[in-house]
């Protein structure tokens, strides 16, 4: 019995044939299923479940894609060790995740068929290259993997998918996991070795010489480590930023914008979207609600008055939802109440005093130690000027309701007004056909709290922004325009080319905030300066609160989740995110990298902002160490690595000598679909917007780099360059751009100037 069992009684031959290089040993099989591997169109769906197909996912939240939810689907690791005739593996997202390299997920996959396999995806991948290959041999190669059933043979066994990964398929440079944390004690959680590097000038120059030896090592091989680095001046080698050349005057017309949007989307804009709303109020969905109360005999529906401009351009854009109340609880169900729960059990209060030292290690500036050190003691006054500054900032706060000076009760920070918005942002993959998007649950405060905490929270921003460390920066207080401009200071942009981009994708990020959370919020806050009491409050903000919608008569109870609607609920995802990007990466190697590592080519940076964050850094990440947000702060994130990076919506490149923010023309595209306009007036100011958003398509020198943005993230062949130049000067026109939006026959179109603002989606 020491020897392999490598014939298998189960799997067709060309899935022999395809494992046949994956292995030591040579494995055959007896299958008289000779070609089973095939990727087939997402229209053949429904024949092959009629055909008792099993449907395999690679994510847990794409089981509950109502494409497929009815049909019991199973991730590939819930079905290993089990077998059906015809299986359809499925994939519906287009980032790029490691998930869909994974040689483990990819044999198991495609191991649990006897008869068929189908393979569903949008795009590329690692299964559709494997299959493809596959298709290449001959009969007669595939049939050479073939053995005659004999009495005796054992089925073949699948390697276990945690098995010793050779050394071959490690990248150089993978960062280890922070030290901070490695000092925690093993009764509260349990890590690898980790590294830590002091900046202590004897182990300055070790880790500059290992810098120097890793970089020689990597391009010249182990006998190039005597390399002399050479350092040239950034004069000598970056010319003088050209002017950017202007793009040629013409306007889109609605066939190019079209034709541009089904090669990305299939299909797309085939389908009828104008009563998805109808069609699911009349449905027999009941939404999963827990901790919910609910008056049946107070409830209304708002029906529209009046029409919306219809767009010319077909796209996925989800329809205007009338509020109801089903819509309001799918809301509730979608986002508040379908959550994992992937944190492991500890002590949360001496856990988050440790990860709030960890933030201050790790971000503040060592010069700026003792002074940080001192806003503790010196807490925020707020004056009347502080109070107006604050004012200024917030368009729609409406001084006249601040009458009242009456004291804070600290119940009154836990009632919110529950609401939804009408509008949905559009889903940019191939789901956007059958997928019903949820709209954004609102539960706001009343505006004795918001400005309560506003001016606290505004000055405390104002004191980090002043001791951050450098190779650190918070997208905040600023235009696109100008955090390009303080990236562009804060490292030469022609190293980010030559830098590792990291992206961390967050779901579910405000909703998945537990007791963890708010204790580092408010213990960040405290060590700015922030009052005990105003802290007090924040804490009770978080705590047992209640969302009522009056309308409706829905009565929601909600413990330890971020609400959208507090005036310090960006400030504290920031500081959120921050920390567990600090305790899960090393991050405190960046500033080493920052110091020495410019004459090696190295760029080291980190930016942050709500959910959303970056990491550029000579080296690439240990990716299983991601698994550290759900374990730690019950977050589940996506490490995304593309050759361009991606930040609040926008892509970051570099044009010359400065760090310029594009934007998405995909999502531009899809936008124009829009069908929430009002009147030609909103037109207008919608145009208005994209012309500013749309602004850097001036300069003709990006547009190529657009053009790879888009191949890379949708993939294909397509060539934006034209559609780039003519979006750009579509936005300028005011007369073209009113045509893409017509008013509908027989319709009532309201004109009342004093409508409100465009919402964003």
């Amino acid at each position: 019995m020491g020897e392999p069992l490598n014939i298998s009684h189960r799997i067709p031959l060309d899935v022999v044939a395809a494992l046949s290089g994956e292995y030591d040993f040579a494995i055959y099989g007896t299958s008289k299923v000779v070609r089973s591997l095939k990727r087939t169109p997402n229209q053949e769906l429904e024949a092959l479940i009629n055909q008792n197909a099993k449907i395999l996912v690679h994510k847990q939240d794409d089981k509950e894609k109502s494409l497929i939810k009815k049909h019991k689907p199973n991730t590939i690791q819930e079905y290993q060790g089990n077998e059906n005739p015809i299986v359809v593996g499925m994939r519906f997202d287009q980032a790029k995740l490691t998930i869909y390299d994974s040689r483990c997920h990819l044999l198991v996959m495609m191991s649990r068929h006897t008869k068929e396999f189908h393979y569903i995806s949008p795009i590329d991948d690692a299964t559709t290259n494997w299959i493809a290959k596959v298709q290449k041999l001959s009969d007669e190669e595939i049939n050479s993997y073939a053995v005659e059933k004999k009495e005796g043979y054992l089925h073949f066994a699948q390697r276990d998918q945690n098995q010793e990964v050779d050394e071959s398929y490690w990248r150089f440079g993978e960062m280890t996991a922070a030290g901070p944390l490695t000092v925690m004690p093993e009764k509260f959680f349990t890590y690898g070795e980790g590294k830590s590097y002091d900046c202590v000038p004897e182990k300055r120059k070790a880790v500059i010489e290992t810098i120097r030896s890793n970089i020689a090592e990597l391009y010249t091989g182990p006998q190039g480590s005597d390399m002399v680095v050479q350092e040239v001046p950034r004069e000598d080698i970056v010319d003088e930023n050209p002017e950017a050349p202007t793009v040629a005057a013409t306007v889109a017309d609605i066939g190019a914008l079209q034709t541009v949007y089904d090669e990305i989307f299939p299909g797309a804009s085939l389908h009828n979207y104008d009563y998805d709303h109808k069609h699911f109020e009349a449905s027999t969905y009941q939404p999963k609600v827990e901790n919910v109360e609910i008056l049946i005999n107070k409830n209304s529906v708002n029906i529209p008055s009046f029409d919306k401009m219809s767009p010319l351009l077909r796209t996925a854009v989800p329809k205007i939802r009338d509020k109801t109340r089903l819509e309001l609880l799918y809301a509730v169900a979608q986002r508040n109440c379908s959550v994992a729960k992937l944190r492991a059990l500890s002590d949360e209060g001496w856990v988050s005093g440790h990860m709030v030292d960890v933030f201050v290690d790790t971000y503040i500036a060592p010069e700026y130690s003792d002074m940080f050190a001192e806003f503790e003691k010196e807490p925020i006054q707020i004056d009347e000027e502080a109070f107006n500054d604050w004012i200024k900032t917030k368009e729609d706060f409406k001084l006249g309701l601040m009458t009242d000076d009456a004291p804070f009760p600290y119940d009154e920070f836990k009632k919110y007004d529950l609401s939804i918005k009408t509008t949905c942002k559009p889903t940019l993959n191939q789901a956007c056909v059958t997928t019903y998007s949820a709209p954004q649950v609102i539960a706001a405060q009343n505006q004795r709290c918001n400005a309560l905490f506003g001016p606290y929270v505004r000055k405390a921003m104002n004191r980090l922004m002043h001791v951050l460390d450098p190779t650190f920066s918070i997208y905040t207080d600023c235009s696109p325009e100008e955090y390009a401009n303080k990236l562009s200071q804060s490292f030469p942009p022609d190293l980010l080319d030559h830098s590792c981009k990291t992206e961390l994708d967050i779901s579910k990020y405000d909703k998945s905030q537990g007791l963890l959370a708010i204790n580092i919020i408010v213990g960040i806050f405290r060590r700015l300066g922030v009052p005990e009491h105003v802290c007090r409050g924040m804490y009770e903000s978080h705590r047992n609160t209640v969302l009522m919608s009056r309308e409706f008569g829905v009565k929601l109870f909600v413990d330890l989740q971020m609400k959208s609607g507090i005036s310090w609920t960006l400030a504290g995802n920031t500081f959120v995110n921050m920390t567990a990007a600090a305790c899960t990466f090393d991050l405190k190697k960046l500033r080493l990298y920052r110091q020495y590592g410019v004459q090696y080519n190295h760029l080291a940076h980190a930016g942050f902002v709500g959910d959303d964050s970056f990491i550029l850094s000579p080296e690439t990440f240990e990716r299983s160490l991601a698994a550290s947000y759900g374990s730690l702060f019950n977050l589940e994130v996506k490490v995304l690595t593309y050759e361009t990076l991606s930040f609040c919506s926008k892509f970051v490149v570099r044009d010359g000598d400065r760090i310029a923010f594009v934007p998405d023309v995909v999502k531009v595209i899809s936008k124009l679909g829009r069908n929430d306009l009002t009147n030609p007036q909103h037109v207008e100011e919608y145009r208005i917007s994209l012309a500013d958003n749309l602004r850097c398509l001036s300069n003709a020198r990006l547009i190529p780099e657009i053009s790879r943005i888009v191949q890379e993230r949708y993939g294909g062949g397509i060539n934006t360059n034209t559609l780039c130049t003519e979006l750009y000067n579509l936005s300028q026109d005011k007369e073209s751009f009113q045509k893409r939006f017509e008013i509908p026959k027989e319709g009532r179109i309201c004109y009342d100037p004093s409508l409100g603002k465009i919402s964003s989606m």
